[in-house]
């Protein structure tokens, strides 16, 4: 790959939009060139005029004491990012769209507090191109454009609506919290100490006013990062355990203190807000549920009962199955008074099934329902949840998507 790089200096490096990247080869090498992207270059200039931009928008401190190497060197990455996601863009003939350029910008005004129409005026004044900010913006509103092209890929079936509907019913039961996250992935032991300093530094500069959204849409690798970390309302049941134990601590519109240690890396929460669950629909259930040992044999066990269709269950007598140790039956139990993980388990069925054998307080157990009763009128509609599901595989796939186009991009960088 390295003969790219003579390639570099001979030719004119395609435009990624318009022309806004045009570099002549002559150009190229009297410029101080940080890093090469596929047929483009990243010049001192260009990193310089992304970090104008993230200080104008509060993604990172305007203060020339925080840019350290680190913070320097994410910033780089964010802007080989929107390169990529421009080239992407334009390979797909995505025309930018002057009407949402023009609400982006009026959201900025109204953010900076600047009077309307006035914003190029208030970047000249700050030495940022317009066409570093065009470019910066069309990244991330067309890059959402790009993306919905995929959509027909991820339609549910039918049989996942209805089960994705029953459980969001249940979450109305629930505590429900409105949250954003980035998460800064730890790739090996050496880089681990690493990222705990970069995401305490992060905390400090959000701690000062940095703008949380603007940085997980260009630092976090979460599949939120596209929607600028924002997870939307999730159930109390939904959240991983680690996701819990710090959103149940901190107070609606705050954000986590410190590092949190996650699998794949460190992460940072905000909590925007916070629901109590709704009242004005409710489920009665009748279920049946057997117990079994916590060891082996009782997963064994339970897993056989689990798949045994000629194995039914009643919920008219508390006859034990083979192998169990206890039954449990409920009859017209409310929905939102049991406990969120048999509230998720009878979320996924239909009347008459059972479930997969799961691991339910040290016990192995298997749950059928028999009957539920809906009482209330549900505020969830069947097309919300369609639309749901879709919205959630794009955002995932997007984060795939753009990590598998930076794996198969020529990227060199230069010290």
């Amino acid at each position: 790959m390295k003969y790219r790089i003579f390639i570099y200096s001979c030719l004119l490096l395609l435009p990624v939009f318009g022309g806004k990247f045009l570099l002549s080869g002559a150009h190229a090498q009297q410029a101080d060139i940080v890093a090469f992207i596929n047929q483009d270059v990243i010049t001192a200039h260009d990193l310089q005029q992304q970090i104008e931009i993230f200080k104008m928008l509060s993604v990172i401190p305007d203060n020339e004491d925080a840019l350290t190497d680190d913070l320097t060197q994410q910033i780089l990455e964010a802007l080989i990012v929107i390169r990529l996601r421009l080239e992407l863009i334009a390979s797909a003939r995505i025309t930018p769209n002057p009407q949402a350029l023009a609400q982006e910008y009026a959201g900025v005004e109204n953010r900076l507090k600047i009077e309307a129409g006035s914003l190029f005026d208030y970047i000249a004044d700050k030495n940022i191109s317009k066409d570093a900010l065009e470019s910066f913006f069309i990244s991330n509103i067309m890059w959402e454009s790009y993306v919905r092209r995929f959509s027909y890929r991820f339609i549910p079936t039918d049989s996942e609506i209805s089960t994705r509907y029953q459980k969001t019913l249940n979450q109305l039961s629930q505590n429900r919290y409105l949250f954003n996250e980035i998460i800064l992935p730890v790739s090996s032991i050496l880089d681990d100490k690493k990222k705990r300093q970069q995401t305490e530094d992060l905390i400090g500069q959000l701690q000062a006013g940095a703008d949380f959204k603007n940085i997980a849409r260009n630092i976090s690798s979460a599949a939120s990062a596209n929607q600028g970390g924002s997870r939307g309302w999730v159930a109390e049941g939904d959240l991983k355990p680690t996701e819990y134990d710090v959103l149940s601590q901190i107070a609606v519109n705050g954000l986590t203190s410190e590092p949190v240690r996650l699998e794949e890396g460190y992460a940072i929460y905000w909590l925007e807000d916070k629901k109590e669950p709704d009242s004005r629909y409710q489920q009665n259930l009748d279920y049946n549920l057997q117990i079994f040992s916590g060891d082996g044999k009782g997963q064994t066990r339970a897993s056989n009962y689990a798949q045994d269709a000629e194995q039914g269950f009643s919920c008219d007598d508390e006859q034990l199955v083979n192998g169990a140790t206890e039954i449990k039956l409920g009859k017209s139990s409310k929905s939102h008074l049991l406990d969120t993980e048999l509230q998720n388990q009878l979320a996924l069925l239909v009347v008459s099934e059972k479930s997969d054998a799961f691991f339910y307080q040290g016990q192995w157990a298997v749950v059928g329902l028999c009957n539920r009763e809906e009482i209330g009128t549900s505020p969830i509609k069947r097309k919300q949840i369609s639309e749901q599901i879709i919205y959630e595989r794009l955002n995932q796939f997007a984060a795939q998507h753009l990590q598998e186009k930076r794996r198969e991009a020529y990227i060199e960088f230069r010290s």
